[in-house]
């Protein structure tokens, strides 16, 4: 069973990757609630995806698993942060690539090197 922040169970007004404190709306309709700045990557990792595997955007939610219901390989994970860490300018290292279980996944490793990278640069 999937918790959003919409639902008694989940945490309201907090988003559903970084888990800070906001405003959130659901931006999809599986009741997936984010803060703009995870709305926004979650989108494009949403665009992303459907396109690489054929797929409708509906059926890629926050907690929905990449191998086991999207379908996706190895090789389409990889090709995937491939196609992240240039559209960002980040580097990723392989050793994260097997961590990737869920699309929230994706999103909160995305967030930590933007992080990351934005850190090193202050």
């Amino acid at each position: 069973m999937t918790i959003s922040s919409r639902t008694p169970e989940g945490q309201p007004l907090r988003c559903d990757v970084c888990r800070a404190m906001a405003v959130v709306e659901t931006s999809l309709d599986s009741g997936d609630a984010t803060c703009p700045a995870c709305g926004q990557l979650l989108w494009r990792v949403r665009n992303r995806l459907a396109a690489e595997l054929n797929l409708p955007e509906d059926d890629i939610t926050l907690s929905v698993q990449l191998q086991n219901e999207l379908g996706a390989d190895s090789l389409d994970i990889v090709e995937l942060v491939m196609a992240l860490e240039d559209e960002f300018d980040l580097t990723i290292p392989d050793a994260e690539y097997g961590q990737l279980r869920t699309v929230g996944d994706v999103l909160r490793l995305l967030r930590r090197y933007r992080h990351d990278r934005d850190a090193g640069s202050a």
